[in-house]
């Protein structure tokens, strides 16, 4: 039957990881209630977190791509979580996996791993290959048609095959608020969400000069913009 396998988005993080203790912890605390906000549009999800890593149950679709829209992430995949004992247990999930998508393909495994254990990163890559070989598949690591990766933290292993790149940078409002910036024309919109990108907290200023159609497409784009601001309320004066 073969050892259990769960769905869970796993969620990377970028400058958090290298900060001090004082500062890190403040970048948690408002990176998971960025998350669990934008995990309200998914139903809510169940969020955990250990250093460097966010975990996240739920709608697996949807989370993904609302995480990855979140300040403060690095990058974030769909993954099958397999808790196991012996690496025999991680071939064996992962030629059930992948074994009809390696089929008659050229296929790489990467695998990072931390932790201590009585194998390599090398060894893990070696048996896992080994079981989508027997499955069909034939490795290719230079020229891959398919490249499978597996995490490897402790006693768990994800498996995937997405990295979905995110914003990066610090999470909203560490900087605490920034200007009210005017909406027009292109340049503003996007200096406002380089400034969302740094951790700073935008209000929205549109001065109406065009009337109702004109500040119809205006508020387009801040709705836009604003569709970023997951962990605050922006406000915004017309």
């Amino acid at each position: 039957m073969g050892v259990y396998v769960d769905r869970v988005v796993l969620v990377r993080v970028g400058e958090l990881s290298v900060k001090r203790e004082y500062t890190r912890k403040e970048m948690e605390r408002l990176l998971l209630s960025a998350m669990k906000e934008a995990a309200e549009e998914c139903g809510g999800a169940e969020i955990a977190w250990e250093p460097g890593r966010f975990y996240a149950w739920g709608d697996v679709e949807c989370l993904k791509r609302v995480l990855s829209r979140v300040f403060g992430v690095k990058s974030v995949s769909p993954t099958y979580l397999v808790r196991f004992s012996n690496l025999d247990e991680v071939a064996d999930a992962a030629a059930r996996l992948w074994g009809d998508v390696v089929r008659g393909r050229r296929f790489a495994v990467r695998v990072h791993r931390w932790g201590i254990h009585n194998f390599t990163s090398l060894d893990a890559a070696a048996k896992i290959g080994a079981a989508l070989v027997s499955a069909g598949g034939k490795v290719d690591l230079e020229r891959p048609e398919v490249e499978l990766y597996v995490e490897i933290r402790g006693r768990r292993a994800f498996l995937y095959r997405e990295v979905l790149e995110g914003p990066r940078g610090p999470p909203a409002r560490l900087r605490g608020e920034g200007p009210r910036l005017g909406v027009r024309g292109i340049d503003l919109p996007v200096a406002a969400w380089m400034m969302m990108r740094r951790g700073a907290h935008v209000d929205v200023f549109c001065c109406n000069l065009g009337g109702t159609l004109a500040l119809r497409h205006v508020l387009e784009v801040v709705k836009t913009l604003l569709s970023w601001s997951y962990g605050y309320n922006a406000r915004v004066a017309v």
